[in-house]
């Protein structure tokens, strides 16, 4: 997972009812690993709980790439469940760089002899891990390439019992530094996507050359049509149905006090903002000119009890502040903020050019962290949000303007966000909630609901990037609506009237009254029980936003019917329209060209989202 460590699967028998609609059980085991660094060069378990790629050896045996080095695992699949048999990790080489840059170095650590560090991985963070196999000399033989994020490449050679025979460093000109992902070809090659440095073909030491290329010529005389897997089809009446009855099984939770529940990422917005988030507060970060409100753009139409201050991590400067830079005081790119007023980006104007109205503002603010090495700790960026009583989605956004060129692409950060129970994040009640920030060129909200009246406290882990930077945060109030009472034993005792329950449930079914009743009841559940919904409306959306869309294409003339899928197109982003159209239309529909996608993605999800659901 991104930032929550190994989770294995083992499938398990389900319910009568659930294989019936073809729903798939696992049981799984989750193995996590320390927030903070392993001081030993290897260990037990995973190093880190930042997972980039996992890729299976022979048998039973894989490979783990985190953030902190790599693990070798075997799986054991006897019994119930899954269980782990001498998963161990190892650090890079610069990891001794990275003990020494700690904000409180250990004082009596000394670093592993140079006999030690010459068997490691040249680089901590590995990005991604394949597998080779060597069929000619059969049992473990093969070769483990493990991707760097700034060193390139390792390959380590396996003989038939496993053990270590050779190992190779291949960095640029051969290949870029930075390795994002790598695919075996036939003739013992292997295709090296870089960041920023296209596709190289490695061949290794007494393996032929042009193997691969006569591979690819043999594949190319006797060419097959490839079998795209399946799209996902769209449910059907009994789906929809199973996905209400998990609704009406859950049980009320209205003394939920917990502060804060990770929702879904937003990769579709970008910076057009306004409608979407910020409807009750928001501060659009170094948007404001000296003339307006010194540094920061505070847009306040809801919100004048929210306060939030944000500064340097530790580790950095004494006394020194964030930075606020303006890249362009008027940008047409969409991944910039807009502007608040007027709802463009910067008022029309005449130029040479005639009539100019600019979109938007490229700015942000960061740590100063480019002056300190890439092996130190922090600082990154820390602060607190102050929230009045009531039900609210937070979102904070962040892109990546530069990500492609340069030290500007090492940019990887962790976000500890907690509420109250803590002050920082060592405290035993602090227990925060982390996400990860990675790949934002094209920008992304993380969010999270949150209960007031609270204070939240949040963490930018620089996690050795180049520096730490973001560019706007959100609030947006849910609202009360009605109130579970204490006699609710489930979602039908709760609702209003039983003849308002009874008119919504009557048509369930035929597919638009189950539908319908799936897009009305599913904003209740954030009042009945946040966790569930929280938990589950990503799933519950796609099913209906796949239905809608089949739907639409069917012959019905209104797309995104449903009021409740609206702000699911908007919410999980252009991906999960695209995967929605795949799976319903043919395989030789004009949307699905090159170039008709995204129209047909924008045309059917350009709406006005509402937060949580069309919960205001």
């Amino acid at each position: 997972t991104q930032c929550g460590g190994l989770a294995i699967g083992t499938p398990t028998q389900g319910s009568q009812s659930d294989n019936a609609l073809g729903w798939n059980h696992y049981r799984w085991t989750v193995i996590k690993g320390p927030w903070h660094m392993p001081l030993t060069a290897t260990g037990r378990g995973l190093p880190g709980n930042l997972v980039n790629a996992v890729a299976t050896t022979w048998a039973n045996h894989f490979a783990v790439a985190t953030d902190e080095g790599i693990a070798l695992g075997r799986v054991n699949h006897g019994g119930k469940s899954a269980s782990l048999v001498n998963l161990a990790f190892e650090h890079g080489q610069n990891f001794v760089a990275k003990v020494h840059g700690l904000w409180h170095p250990p004082v009596h650590w000394h670093a592993p002899p140079g006999q030690v560090l010459e068997k490691l991985p040249t680089e901590d963070h590995t990005t991604t891990v394949a597998w080779e196999p060597d069929t000619v000399a059969g049992g473990k033989a093969g070769y483990l390439w493990l991707g760097h994020w700034r060193t390139g490449l390792d390959v380590w050679q396996y003989d038939a019992e496993g053990a270590i025979i050779n190992r190779w460093h291949i960095h640029r000109p051969q290949v870029g530094n930075y390795v994002q992902c790598l695919q075996p070809l036939k003739g013992g090659a292997m295709a090296v996507g870089c960041y920023g440095a296209g596709t190289r073909i490695i061949t290794l030491p007494g393996q032929s050359k042009d193997a691969w290329r006569k591979a690819s010529q043999a594949a190319e005389s006797n060419p097959t049509k490839a079998q795209e897997p399946p799209g996902a089809r769209p449910p059907s009446v009994q789906e929809l149905n199973g996905q209400l009855g998990a609704i009406f099984g859950a049980e009320p939770a209205p003394g939920y006090t917990g502060e804060l529940l990770p929702l879904c990422d937003d990769w579709r917005t970008g910076g057009d903002w306004i409608g979407h988030y910020g409807r009750y507060w928001a501060i659009l970060l170094a948007m404001g000119t000296t003339a307006q409100r010194g540094r920061n753009w505070v847009h306040r139409p809801n919100g004048d009890r929210v306060g939030m201050y944000a500064t340097v991590g530790p580790g950095g400067v004494p006394g020194e502040g964030l930075r606020y830079w303006i890249y362009s005081l008027d940008s047409a790119n969409r991944r910039s903020l807009q502007i608040p007023h007027s709802h463009l980006r910067t008022p029309p104007r005449f130029g040479k050019a005639g009539l100019k109205t600019h979109l938007g503002r490229e700015t942000e603010c960061d740590d100063h962290g480019e002056m300190y090495r890439m092996s130190q700790s922090g600082p990154g960026i820390v602060g607190r949000l102050r929230l009045p009583a009531g039900l609210y989605e937070i979102g904070v956004y962040d892109v990546n303007y530069d990500g492609h060129s340069g030290a500007n692409r090492l940019r990887d950060y962790v976000v500890h966000i907690f509420g109250d129970g803590g002050r920082n994040l060592q405290s035993a009640n602090a227990n925060p909630r982390q996400s990860r920030i990675a790949l934002f060129f094209d920008g992304v909200y993380k969010h999270w609901l949150a209960r007031g009246p609270a204070t939240i406290h949040f963490k930018l882990n620089r996690n050795h990037s180049f520096n730490t930077i973001v560019v706007g945060v959100f609030v947006d109030r849910l609202k009360a609506g009605w109130v579970v009472g204490p006699g609710a034993a489930n979602l039908a005792t709760a609702w209003s009237s039983p003849t308002a329950w009874r008119q919504l449930t009557r048509a369930r079914n035929t597919p638009w009254g189950v539908a319908k009743a799936l897009a009305a009841i599913l904003p209740a559940m954030a009042r009945f029980n946040l966790e569930w919904y929280a938990a589950n409306y990503g799933q519950c959306y796609t099913e209906l936003l796949r239905w809608d869309m089949k739907r639409f294409y069917g012959g019905n003339s209104n797309p995104i019917g449903i009021p409740g899928a609206r702000s699911c197109a908007r919410r999980l982003g252009l991906f999960s329209v695209t995967r929605c159209l795949r799976g319903l239309l043919p395989r030789e529909h004009p949307s699905l060209q090159t170039g008709q996608t995204n129209r047909t993605a924008r045309r059917t999800a350009g709406v006005r989202r509402a937060p949580a659901a069309d919960l205001n």
